[in-house]
């Protein structure tokens, strides 16, 4: 069980602006059951993530985390045997994804030239990744 992530999405990351809005996020490389439920899911889940990747470059965190959220949930709909592996793949992902925003949100809003316009917004993202976590458990 592999996949290709296509740089996880941090807005200070220079590669995001050669980043395609309409690339994949995440390629299902291969796959246990031969990628036949995963793919389906796989499609909406990168809609998803494509959503969220046009929020955070519009620097809308609020909605990009939402979208994350969103498709988190929607890897929670794979659950026969031979998906968990993959879906188990697409979380942690997203996950990443969710951090990286986190980690760049506390820069935003700590030190010296922090700023308080984001808090909220850093807020919603620990409070997703807690209750991510929470939902693991």
């Amino acid at each position: 069980m592999k996949i290709n992530t296509r740089r996880l999405f941090a807005s200070s990351n220079p590669d995001l602006e050669h980043f395609s809005d309409n690339q994949d996020k995440i390629e299902l490389v291969s796959c246990a059951g031969q990628g036949m439920k995963c793919k389906n899911h796989l499609i909406e889940i990168n809609n998803i993530y494509s959503e969220s990747h046009f929020h955070l470059k519009e620097k809308d965190y609020q909605r990009a985390i939402e979208k994350l959220k969103s498709a988190y949930h929607k890897t929670m709909e794979l659950n026969d045997n031979e998906c968990i592996k993959c879906s188990e793949l697409f979380r942690s992902t997203i996950i990443e994804s969710l951090k990286n925003i986190k980690e760049e949100l506390r820069t935003l809003t700590t030190g010296f030239l922090g700023s308080s316009h984001y808090r909220s917004s850093y807020i919603l993202a620990y409070n997703v990744l807690e209750e991510i976590k929470k939902a693991a458990v």
